[in-house]
């Protein structure tokens, strides 16, 4: 209902007419609701104190509103100020009397209301239509919400603990066996199970009830004990595994699984640290890593490719230490280089047979020196740690 219709009786001390009731509960059909200190009656009804308070128009025993509030409906105030679920116009809401925050202010008693009342059992809204309005069947539930008409509401299971927001959110404590109940079994009937869901699977109505869908919702976060999760995994290649860890759909031992169309992990001070027991596994269609200053990489043995893993210890291929490599190269260089400038120096190799093989002779000994001890620097030239295909 828009902000004009809202009167200008309902006084901060009294709550306007509906304070005709000074005890017990009664119930009030949601006319608008103070959310910013915009509303023009932000002021008048106390400023802060008045946010997510309600102008309520009272429904009477036959389900009917009392049509001289209307004009002038009465205020109740927010009934708890650290667990909020705002009610939207046209839904009911239990009201009761409430000490005012001071003696001093002149209030006295006032009105908050404590809770929408369930008339549909569905998430999504519970508005009921007021019979004595010509227009009843248009129920205006606010200028921007947006009623979908297909946000259901969940199955329980024994003991379930539910909160379910009106866009198709949730989060479920549960952890009893139930025949709905596909995560929960004789086996680990007992076991913590908390499901954090974001978004809905579609159905034929907004009236049936489900559960929730690790794979069809928008988002989901689950903390398990010893349950066995239906997620179907992104990408399956594990080659890089001599033992390939548990799918995600086998594993049933406590894990936490966060599932989306993309996951964002944002440190925006300091770092993100991965830290496993076991083994951390990144697989997709490919993985990049960028860094700005450097990429470390540090193991007792480091393979790059499935076949370096897998090849056996003579087969194996270790990569060239690159500085040891050039040193090896130009001592070797710099010995034929010597033994070339002999063979072309005018003052080199002479012509005369007998002293030319003498002098070969000589040279090829000394060529042979330099590359005896270079032969046996080939082995420091592989890598100890890192091997390839």
């Amino acid at each position: 209902m828009a902000t004009s219709r809202v009167g200008t009786g309902a006084g901060a001390g009294s709550g306007g007419k509906g304070s005709s009731s000074n005890s017990g509960t009664f119930f009030g059909r949601v006319l608008d609701i103070i959310l910013t200190d915009k509303h023009p009656q932000y002021k008048k009804m106390g400023g802060a104190l008045a946010i997510n308070g309600c102008f309520y128009v009272t429904v009477k025993g036959t389900g009917d509103v009392d049509p001289d509030e209307a004009s002038d409906p009465p205020f109740a105030y927010q009934g708890n100020a650290r667990l909020k679920e705002i009610p939207l116009l046209g839904e009911i809401i239990a009201i009761e009397s409430s000490p005012a925050a001071t003696s001093e202010s002149g209030q006295g008693n006032r009105k908050a209301w404590t809770r929408i009342i369930n008339v549909w059992n569905a998430p999504e809204h519970n508005a009921s239509p007021n019979t004595k309005n010509p227009n009843y069947q248009k129920v205006l539930l606010g200028k921007d919400f947006k009623e979908s008409g297909k946000i259901n509401p969940l199955i329980s299971y024994p003991g379930d603990f539910i909160l379910q927001g009106r866009q198709g959110q949730s989060i479920r404590f549960t952890g009893t066996k139930h025949v709905n109940n596909p995560l929960t079994t004789s086996k680990n009937n007992g076991q913590p199970l908390i499901l954090i869901a974001n978004g809905q699977i579609t159905s034929k109505s907004g009236f049936e009830g489900i559960i929730e869908d690790v794979n069809k919702n928008f988002g989901s976060l689950y903390f398990t004990g010893y349950h066995q999760i239906p997620l179907q995994q992104a990408n399956k290649k594990r080659l890089s595994y001599d033992k390939i860890p548990e799918a995600a759909n086998a594993y049933a031992k406590p894990q936490i699984i966060l599932n989306s169309g993309r996951l964002f992990l944002n440190a925006k001070e300091e770092s993100i640290l991965l830290s496993a027991a076991s083994s951390v596994g990144l697989n997709g269609v490919s993985v990049n890593i960028d860094a700005d200053d450097y990429v470390c990489l540090d193991a007792k043995k480091i393979y790059l490719g499935e076949k370096a893993r897998t090849a056996v210890a003579f087969s194996a291929q270790p990569v060239l230490l690159g500085k040891n490599t050039v040193d090896l190269l130009e001592d070797f260089l710099k010995a034929v280089e010597n033994f070339a400038n002999f063979l072309v120096s005018p003052s080199g190799l002479q012509p005369t047979p007998p002293v030319a093989v003498a002098q070969l002779k000589k040279e090829g000994g000394i060529l042979f020196a330099r590359l005896k001890p270079l032969k046996a620097r080939l082995n420091e030239l592989k890598s100890k740690k890192v091997f390839t295909e």
